[in-house]
């Protein structure tokens, strides 16, 4: 999974490198670092005062994908991953 920021820094997106496609997108507010978990199983979004702890479900977005696609993925990504 990779990580991009939007431009102007408004939210942070998770990405499948497997099938080149965007499994998570969360609006936080300047995200200053992200740090991943020596696991790849939790990530640290860190902004100015205050940091969010996530958990990503790799057997969750690898079910999505192999039940609906893909092309089922909205632009906010998968809800659960």
């Amino acid at each position: 999974v990779g990580v991009s920021t939007k431009q102007g820094g408004s939210s942070i997106s998770f990405f499948d490198w497997e099938n080149f496609a965007c499994i998570r997108r969360i609006d936080v507010d300047a995200p200053k670092s992200v740090y991943w978990s020596a696991s790849g199983e939790y990530v640290v979004i860190c902004l100015e005062e205050l940091f969010y702890l996530l958990k990503y479900n790799e057997e969750h977005v690898k079910n999505f994908i192999q039940t609906k696609g893909v092309s089922a993925i909205g632009e906010e990504g998968i809800e659960d991953a």
